[in-house]
């Protein structure tokens, strides 16, 4: 896929978040091949596992990235991200797995919704360099949660 194609699509995902009630969309040849709106890293697992293998090499549309969701991009071998907010760590770790990235507003760090306490999945991946090992954590505290 040629840089213009990238930009292209990551203007299409931006464009899809500011218009729909959805927390994260993936598009892969100009087509969208899922979203899903709800807490943003459960939204994504929730599309890994209904679309895992379209999204290898697809283009992912998020409101907030962290570096948990970094990683779940590197785990599906994302092209390239946007998101409406994202941390320095995030960017840093879709950087180390090659992927692009765009990001309006740089953030630090992500907090959980009472914006008093940062969020306990970015605390997880602090030292976490493997995005299998990471994907496997995730699934094992959103299970554990339940």
């Amino acid at each position: 896929m040629v840089v213009e194609e990238i930009i292209d699509e990551l203007e299409q995902v931006k464009q899809y978040l500011d218009r729909h009630e959805v927390s994260i969309v993936a598009m892969k040849n100009g087509q969208i091949i899922g979203s899903e709106n709800g807490k943003g890293l459960s939204s994504f697992l929730k599309l890994i596992d209904e679309h895992k293998g379209d999204l290898l090499d697809c283009i992912i549309g998020v409101r907030i990235l962290g570096k948990a969701f970094g990683f779940l991009c590197r785990y599906v071998n994302a092209k390239a991200v946007y998101a409406t907010k994202g941390t320095k760590k995030a960017i840093s770790t879709l950087i180390v797995g090659g992927i692009q990235s765009q990001v309006s507003d740089i953030v630090e760090p992500v907090y959980v919704s009472t914006h008093d306490e940062i969020c306990p999945y970015e605390r997880l991946m602090d030292k976490i360099n493997d995005p299998v090992e990471a994907y496997n954590m995730l699934c094992e505290s959103f299970i554990s949660a339940e």
